[in-house]
């Protein structure tokens, strides 16, 4: 999954807050295609279109392309074929650094795999030597899970009361919410 990286103080940044919607949504879409397919920064002008900002494109990507703060340079940086977003890669990794990362990541799940290990799970030839041992029986252990049963259903009583839902999607009313439990109870006690 790609994820590109904005600062938690990019809403204080003086060149994004004399930003338009438009422009703004633009940018940060941008940032999302570039980071999603390894451009390095690069926006193809074609691309653009495909963002479904909702305003004059035109306006918007001059907005981008020019400085609009005194001394600092514009977001984008018009190139042939596109634009380049100014500074990208001081904030994100470079296409090459995600591959070689991507192929590391690969060789190493490779490695795990041929131990033997598939989705976390050990394979039964590893442990060959392990002999399980039988679990002592007591006279409690059914009487536990009664008392556990017991607490669950205590609990399940309190979270009626204080009108909690179970449902997906969460009911918005607690007393539909309530005689709906009601009507799941009874049914689950007559079946």
């Amino acid at each position: 999954m790609a994820w590109g990286r904005l600062h938690d103080r990019a809403l204080g940044n003086v060149k994004l807050l004399k930003l338009s919607d438009g422009a703004w949504r633009m940018w940060g879409c941008a940032l999302i295609h570039c980071q999603d397919n390894l451009t390095d920064g690069f926006v193809d002008a074609e691309v653009i279109e495909t963002f479904r900002v909702r305003a004059n494109r035109a306006a918007v990507i001059r907005e981008l392309t020019l400085s609009r703060v005194t001394g600092k340079a514009p977001l984008w940086k018009v190139v042939r074929g596109g634009y380049q977003i100014h500074d990208y890669l001081d904030w994100n990794p470079s296409a090459a650094s995600i591959r070689k990362s991507r192929e590391r990541n690969a060789n190493r799940q490779k490695r795990w795999r041929r131990n033997g290990v598939t989705n976390a799970v050990s394979s039964p030839s590893r442990h060959a030597n392990h002999i399980p041992l039988p679990l002592p029986s007591t006279s409690f252990g059914s009487n536990t899970r009664a008392r556990a049963k017991k607490r669950a259903g205590r609990a399940s009583e309190w979270l009626d009361s204080i009108g909690y839902c179970f449902h997906k999607p969460r009911c918005t009313d607690s007393d539909v919410c309530r005689k709906k439990r009601a009507a799941e109870k009874n049914a689950q006690r007559g079946a």
